[in-house]
C-alpha cells in the first residue's frame, strides 16, 4: 500500500489521509473577520504542495466572501518569504492581520513585527497554521490552526493495514480521509 499524508501525490495507486486544509483555511478566516479585520496579507509557502494551495486557496475564498481586502504573498523559500514580509510590513498602510500558511511563517512575522516596534496583536494580528512545536515559544502565543498529526497518524496507520488486508484483491479506487483541524 502507499499512503500519501498531508501532500497528495499524482499517483492513482496512492491513498490520502491529511487535514481538511480546505476548513481549516476557511476557520482562520473566519476566526479573523469576527475580530473586526478587513485588511489581511497571506503569507504562504510554495504551492507546489497541495495543503499549502487548499489551505491558501479557502482562506482568500472565504476572505472574500466576507468582504476583506486580501493580499497573498507566495514565496518558494524562507528567504524570500523574510525579504517580501520586511518590504511589505514596513508600510504606512499595515494590514490589521496577518495569516500564515504555516508557524514556521509565523514565527518569520513575528520576527519582523517585533523589530519594527510593533506589538502582537495590538498592532498586528497573526494567525498561524499547523500547531507545530515551535508556537509554544512564541511570545504572545501564536494563535493556530490545530492540524492534529496525531489521529493523521492514527488514520494513515488504520488505512495502511486496511489496504494491507486487501493484497489479494483488485484495487477499485483511492482513498481519501480528511482530518479535522481545531
Amino acid at each position: 500500500p502507499l499512503i500519501s499524508i498531508d501532500r497528495r501525490v499524482a499517483s492513482p495507486y496512492a491513498d490520502y489521509v491529511g487535514s481538511d486544509e480546505a476548513a481549516g483555511g476557511r476557520m482562520a478566516a473566519d476566526y479573523l473577520f469576527k475580530l473586526g479585520h478587513r485588511n489581511i496579507i497571506q503569507f504562504t509557502g510554495c504551492m507546489d504542495c497541495s495543503s499549502m494551495r487548499d489551505r491558501a486557496a479557502s482562506f482568500e475564498t472565504r476572505s472574500m466572501e466576507h468582504g476583506g481586502i486580501i493580499q497573498t504573498v507566495i514565496s518558494r523559500n524562507d528567504q524570500e518569504i523574510i525579504e517580501k514580509a520586511k518590504l511589505l510590513l514596513a508600510r504606512k498602510n499595515l494590514p490589521t492581520a496577518v495569516f500564515c500558511g504555516n508557524d514556521h511563517i509565523a514565527s518569520f512575522i513575528y520576527d519582523i513585527l517585533t523589530d519594527q516596534g510593533l506589538k502582537i496583536p495590538d498592532d498586528v494580528s497573526v494567525v498561524g497554521y499547523g500547531n507545530q512545536n515551535l508556537s509554544e515559544y512564541l511570545r504572545p502565543r501564536l494563535t493556530t490552526i490545530n492540524q492534529n498529526p496525531e489521529n493523521i497518524g492514527r488514520k494513515a496507520a488504520e488505512l495502511f493495514l486496511r489496504r494491507a488486508a486487501e493484497k489479494n484483491t483488485k484495487r477499485t479506487a483511492q482513498m481519501e480521509e480528511l482530518v479535522p483541524v481545531t
